[in-house]
């Protein structure tokens, strides 16, 4: 009877996950269970790009042989954010699909701080997800991509984080 009362609620849980919808918690399965592009600016720095492929190798290991990623794309190539899963690397000075998600901010440093980079999830009507990896400066991004990289030796959760570090080996996150 324990058994199957047991089964029963692990069942519930199991199909209630995408009705409550993921977390930071959940990083990364909610970007290797559906097709994932990681968008860079057009004008983005080299800081930007090692991150990009930094997320990128570390998606593509969870994933396994059998998934790939999709193609990592330049903000001027998006259409609709909204499609499907996408990994948004740099902030909304460099990169106009940041500036799109963060509803395109007058001041494009609004919400950041020297020092500091954000994680931040969006959910999508459709069930997508978007993931900002953003700083003031690209040092600042480069922590953030580092942090999602090596997501395994951190504690993600909710829907924004705040990452701090002296250098990309020590690095500190925090709710925002």
């Amino acid at each position: 009877m324990i058994k199957r009362l047991l089964f029963v609620l692990t069942a519930v849980l199991l199909m209630a996950m995408p009705v409550f919808g993921y977390d930071l918690g959940s990083y990364p399965a909610m970007f290797t269970r559906k097709s994932t592009r990681i968008v860079i600016g057009k004008g983005a720095s080299t800081e930007d790009v090692l991150g990009a492929v930094d997320i990128a190798v570390s998606l593509q290991q969870r994933m396994g042989e059998d998934k790939r990623l999709e193609r990592a794309v330049l903000d001027t190539e998006v259409d609709n954010l909204e499609d499907m899963n996408t990994i948004v690397v740099g902030g909304p000075c460099i990169n106009s699909m940041a500036a799109k998600l963060m509803g395109y901010p007058k001041n494009c440093l609004e919400g950041f701080e020297l020092g500091k980079g954000i994680i931040k999830l969006y959910r999508f009507k459709d069930g997508n997800y978007a993931l900002l990896a953003a700083g003031t400066l690209a040092l600042d991004t480069r922590r953030v991509t580092s942090v999602l990289a090596n997501y395994q030796d951190y504690a993600l959760d909710g829907n924004e984080m705040i990452v701090t570090g002296l250098s990309i080996s020590d690095l500190e996150i925090n709710p925002k």
